[in-house]
């Protein structure tokens, strides 16, 4: 692949976390066919380096970011380095994850909802704040935050994951609303039913032939791309 010789300016730079696996692997991969660059991160970096091949076929720069979503000091500096060498950035999609099994509440292991809540939550929350600065030096950016679909009543067994997932819908649409006059466009995309590790934790012996794969996923993100993620504030269900 030859060196891509566009002015910073005119680069559509891209961030994606968690960007190893299932969804993230899949929209990284789409993603690139119309991005000079794009920031990979994950803390499995042999997944990675699969992803970077297939990336730079597509005629787009790669950089593999080894990151742990639960060190957030280190996002600061991350952003700092991608501004230093592009200047701006154009997208910032959070596809990282992590769930484990349903249970009761009163079954809730400690540890396993402290780290779910510094990934799913926290982590989301200091990638807002990091990145907010370098977005904002693009013309048009996008924050696109891959999260799950919320039930409006209780479900028995849902309060660890629906209470963490009702957090991030409402910290990213409130940053959505503060944002509304920036060229920030920031929206929430829910996956309806595709079939991932993630989803299996939670859902196992489902029927998958009536789940979409992650590429099938990928192809109608992609429509909503360059249309209604345009928009601001808002939950996409695909």
């Amino acid at each position: 692949m030859q060196a891509n010789t566009l002015p910073k300016n005119d680069r559509k730079v891209g961030m994606i976390t968690g960007a190893s696996s299932g969804i993230g692997y899949s929209l990284a991969l789409k993603i690139s066919e119309q991005f000079d660059h794009l920031y990979i991160s994950s803390r499995r970096i042999s997944e990675l380096e699969k992803l970077n091949d297939k990336i730079i076929k597509n005629n787009c720069e790669c950089t593999i970011v080894p990151l742990d979503l639960k060190k957030i000091d280190l996002l600061d500096e991350l952003a700092s380095q991608i501004f230093s060498k592009e200047g701006k950035l154009d997208l910032l999609l959070s596809a990282a994850g992590i769930n484990y099994n349903l249970s009761p509440v009163t079954s809730i292991k400690e540890d396993e909802f402290r780290e779910s809540f510094e990934i799913n939550l926290l982590s989301n929350l200091k990638l807002l704040r990091s990145f907010q600065p370098i977005l904002k030096s693009s013309n048009e950016s996008k924050i696109i935050v891959i999260s799950s679909k919320l039930e409006r009543k209780n479900r028995p067994f849902w309060g660890g994951n629906d209470s963490l997932v009702s957090g991030l819908h409402k910290i990213v649409l409130t940053f959505a609303e503060e944002n509304k006059n920036t060229c920030i466009s920031t929206n929430i995309v829910c996956p309806n039913g595709v079939d991932t590790d993630y989803r299996n934790t939670f859902m196992p012996g489902e029927d998958k032939s009536k789940l979409m794969t992650v590429h099938e996923f990928a192809e109608e993100f992609h429509k909503l791309f360059n249309n209604e993620l345009k928009s601001n504030g808002k939950i996409f269900t695909v």
